[in-house]
């Protein structure tokens, strides 16, 4: 019998009660949760070790929106 894949989600968000949220529903669920609370925090994540299958980003984190 194989042993089920955890599926890594990172959570962007500038909202740190939305990102809790999201990684308390999201654990609970199994998956394993980064965050970032913006767009260059995310960049960080994805140049180091975190390598997520999924992405929730909030569309309108006020620092990317300059780029």
């Amino acid at each position: 019998m194989s042993t089920p894949v955890k599926r890594h989600i990172l959570v962007v968000d500038d909202d740190e009660s939305v990102r809790e949220v999201f990684t308390v529903m999201l654990q609970e669920k199994g998956y394993q949760v980064a965050t970032a609370k913006n767009g260059f925090g995310a960049l960080i994540k994805l140049k180091g070790r975190v390598n997520p299958d999924v992405i929730i980003s909030d569309p309108n984190i006020p620092e990317m929106l300059r780029i």
